[in-house]
């Protein structure tokens, strides 16, 4: 059946040019293909404009993330606390078991503070066959 992840907080980027959007990863446990979607709104804060990269992340199990073909969104904001726009992707993937996705956001121009929006953003997971 479907699982909706929703992420819980606002999450912003200080130091780096890049995070992680949810809290933890996903882990799906069953082999098999999938539909998996998300959606990101973001804005930024202490700056003029940035343009971020969204993109579905998956490891194997004990493995390190990659980005999945097909994933890429791209956002811009450009003012403080205002504009936010949403970039989302869906894609069919086969999964093995344990595979873990995560969402990531990074900041490609710009110098603002990446924002991620919690009430906007979610990750959307339905198995197909």
């Amino acid at each position: 059946g479907p699982a909706t992840i929703t992420f819980d907080s606002i999450r912003q980027n200080v130091g780096s040019s890049g995070f992680s959007l949810s809290s933890g990863e996903l882990t799906i446990g069953a082999a098999g293909t999938y539909m998996i979607m998300y959606q990101v709104t973001a804005g930024m804060t202490n700056s003029t404009r940035t343009e971020a990269n969204q993109v579905l992340q998956r490891a194997p199990r004990f493995g390190s993330f990659s980005d999945v073909a097909g994933s890429l969104g791209g956002t811009y904001a450009r003012t403080d606390l205002h504009d936010s726009t949403t970039a989302s992707a869906s894609v069919i993937y086969t999964v093995t078991a344990f595979d873990v996705f995560r969402v990531r956001m990074e900041r490609v121009g710009g110098s603002g503070n990446m924002q991620a929006i919690a009430n906007g953003c979610r990750l959307n997971v339905f198995r197909i066959a």
